[in-house]
């Protein structure tokens, strides 16, 4: 009895909105716990993936990189799965004005097929681009450090 009336009131009263979990491919920075813990925490399940279509370029005079389709390229990442309203506010943030989020088909690395969306470079800004590819060795090695001291947007655990 107690429980069938506290199911009724929360029921009544509940005001849930339906929320909307997406699948986001990253290829940069996001691709890092840390940076990823800084801005979502760590609770989402993640999967390497790929994407065909795409190339990932230096922006010229940071560590990072942007996203732009090149018939023959493909790009390497991981599959953030089922990030939540909230999150995704905060990544939209995150990647700022340069970025615009569109739907992809990315490739999960056994081989299954899934949609997510990313943050692509926008036409725009394109000669912010180098023609240099970005590399996730180089950024592992020194450009990380030099984003975390940098990026004030980021959650610093100490």
């Amino acid at each position: 009895m107690c429980s069938e009336l506290y199911i009724s009131i929360l029921l009544r009263s509940s005001s849930l909105v339906p929320v909307k979990m997406v699948n986001i491919f990253v290829y940069g920075s996001l691709m890092f716990d840390n940076v990823r813990d800084a801005l979502i925490g760590s609770r989402y399940q993640n999967l390497g993936a790929f994407i065909s279509g795409y190339r990932r370029l230096t922006v010229k005079g940071e560590v990072y990189p942007g996203l732009v389709e090149s018939e023959k390229g493909r790009v390497d990442g991981i599959v953030l799965l089922g990030i939540d309203s909230g999150d995704l506010r905060v990544l939209d943030q995150f990647e700022g004005h340069y970025y615009r989020r569109q739907s992809v088909t990315v490739s999960v690395h056994d081989m299954r097929l899934m949609q997510a969306e990313t943050y692509m470079f926008r036409d725009e800004y394109r000669f912010m681009l180098s023609d240099k590819e970005w590399s996730v060795d180089e950024f592992r090695k020194t450009g990380i450090n030099t984003f975390m001291a940098n990026y004030h947007g980021l959650r610093q655990s100490e």
